[in-house]
């Protein structure tokens, strides 16, 4: 088998995710040294393979993948989709993706990843939620049954609307009806389920001298005159200075599932296509 230089790119960039993964189940985040390391990493490899073969199409194509993913990670960072951690791996994993020095090419192949990203993503969170409410059963029920008999009145409106979508599709022979009518009852508890998920296995109590920036709070914390506020950028530099400095209880953090291994698989999905299929289907012209 050929190795080219895309090759060896893509084999140390695994390498790299690996100790990313690693870093997020350990530590429940990806550090800025495994993004920011592996983003240099691929830009110096373009760069200085560029300079010795003289082809500096090769580091303007992975200019053009970060700047793209830099755009899409901050897209879904601030859709909330991704963590802090994960849209800085994104950015970086932009500045690999582009195998060829075809637009259209480079154009499918980004897009084929953010498809598996997010098709993955969905399939990897549904399956670790599921196992976290097995891990922590009772706690979980407790939150469910709470959250449900909280919104009795809601469920039974939902109910109604149910046997009103039913009832309509019966007499007018619309199966779209009942479809429409279950999808409508069942996201209240799709909606009970994940936030009893959270509530039960995802939040908890951590010591001030662990909290680190970027941390989520799963509940404000009131120091004098000033209130600390959940926020999806977490907690800053000064936040964690304040709350040492005049707090002496463990705070409530809301953890984060770790979202790596979706990358893995994701960038996985494109090296076995590279390998097993593309150059049969003719689609990439590889380096």
């Amino acid at each position: 088998m050929k190795i080219d230089v895309i090759d060896v790119l893509i084999m140390l960039t695994l390498a790299w995710i690996l100790v990313a993964v690693y870093q997020d189940f350990k530590k429940k985040e990806i550090p800025n040294w495994v993004n920011f390391s592996l983003l240099i990493f691929a830009l110096a490899f373009r760069l200085f393979y560029s300079i010795f073969s003289n082809d500096y199409s090769f580091i303007l194509w992975g200019l053009a993948g970060f700047a793209v993913f830099f755009v899409l990670a901050n897209l879904f960072y601030y859709s909330r989709l991704f963590a802090g951690g994960d849209a800085k791996l994104m950015m970086a994993i932009g500045a690999i993706i582009p195998f060829t020095n075809s637009w259209f090419d480079n154009l499918l192949i980004g897009i084929l990843f953010v498809i598996c990203l997010l098709s993955f993503g969905a399939v990897y969170g549904l399956i670790y939620s599921v196992s976290l409410a097995f891990g922590n059963m009772s706690e979980f029920s407790r939150e469910f049954r709470k959250r449900v008999y909280e919104n009795k009145q809601y469920i039974l409106l939902d109910f109604l609307v149910l046997i009103l979508f039913f009832v309509s599709g019966f007499f007018l022979a619309e199966s779209m009806l009942l479809l429409i009518g279950a999808i409508i009852f069942v996201l209240p508890f799709i909606y009970y389920y994940t936030k009893s998920v959270e509530q039960s296995c995802l939040v908890k109590y951590t010591s001030i001298d662990k909290l680190t920036v970027g941390d989520w709070l799963a509940k404000e914390i009131k120091i004098k005159n000033k209130t600390i506020k959940p926020s999806w950028e977490g907690l800053t530099e000064s936040d964690i200075s304040l709350i040492k400095k005049n707090y002496r209880k463990d705070v409530l953090i809301k953890q984060g599932i770790p979202f790596s291994p979706v990358f893995l698989m994701a960038l996985l999905v494109l090296v076995l296509i590279k390998y097993l299929w593309a150059s049969d289907w003719g689609l990439w012209q590889f380096f």
